[in-house]
């Protein structure tokens, strides 16, 4: 009787560590979640910036992107 109840402790605490271990995975999972959200949103407000910028340059200033044949390069020697 006393080995059932202690095999049963053991398998208790097996299974408390196993979901404790799955836990902090989950925790170290949503973390890293966090993360890339944070930076994947920074990286869109960066583009929508840009996009309205761009927008408002052409709206308020009537400006337009250069056309490759309008694009000269120049080579400045070391």
């Amino acid at each position: 009787m006393i080995g059932v109840l202690l095999a049963g402790v053991v398998f208790m605490n097996v299974a408390v560590l196993r979901l404790n271990i799955q836990l902090d995975q989950r925790g170290r999972d949503r973390a890293r979640l966090r993360a890339d959200n944070a930076q994947l949103a920074s990286e869109l407000s960066s583009a929508q910036a840009a996009a309205r910028i761009q927008a408002l340059a052409r709206k308020e200033l009537g400006v337009q992107p250069a056309l490759a044949q309008e694009t000269t390069y120049i080579r400045l020697k070391p």
